[in-house]
């Protein structure tokens, strides 16, 4: 039961990132300049995360994904704090971290993402009290001051 239960959260983690996918087929140029970092919104940025994620246009690469989603949601991206939960709940290119997954998805759900919600009590099932609050200690901590996390 278990392992189905867990099977099904990491669905709904999946079926987020693929909703958060970006169907109008902007094309990115990957081998653009250093200048697109410099001038890229949060929107740019997430959809630049994904294809990273994804290996769509690039080789898969989760470093790099990372790099892109972080920079989006430290602008208040939500789709990429959404993304940044998931990868941290299921361990996409980090190290599984469910204090991480949750005080991303308590960012994005703050901002209305429900997904972010349904998944963020999903992840507090697996955590410990002392983790909760950790987790909603950095979210608020985030919120107060967006450079926070690193």
């Amino acid at each position: 039961m278990k392992k189905l239960y867990y099977t099904l959260s990491c669905l709904v983690v999946l079926s987020g990132l693929f909703n958060c996918i970006n169907t109008k087929n902007e094309s990115f140029h990957l081998n653009e300049t250093i200048a697109f970092e410099e001038q890229a919104d949060a929107q740019e940025q997430f959809e630049r995360g994904l294809m990273y994620y994804w290996g769509q246009g690039t080789p898969q690469n989760y470093k790099e994904a990372l790099k892109w989603f972080s920079k989006s949601a430290k602008q208040g991206n939500a789709d990429a704090q959404y993304v940044l939960g998931g990868m941290y709940y299921l361990g996409d290119g980090v190290q599984q971290d469910y204090v991480l997954a949750h005080m991303w998805f308590d960012l994005a759900a703050a901002q209305g993402n429900v997904k972010a919600q349904e998944i963020m009590g999903v992840t507090a099932k697996k955590m410990s009290p002392a983790q909760i609050e950790k987790a909603q200690n950095l979210a608020q901590a985030q919120k107060a001051d967006p450079g926070f996390v690193k």
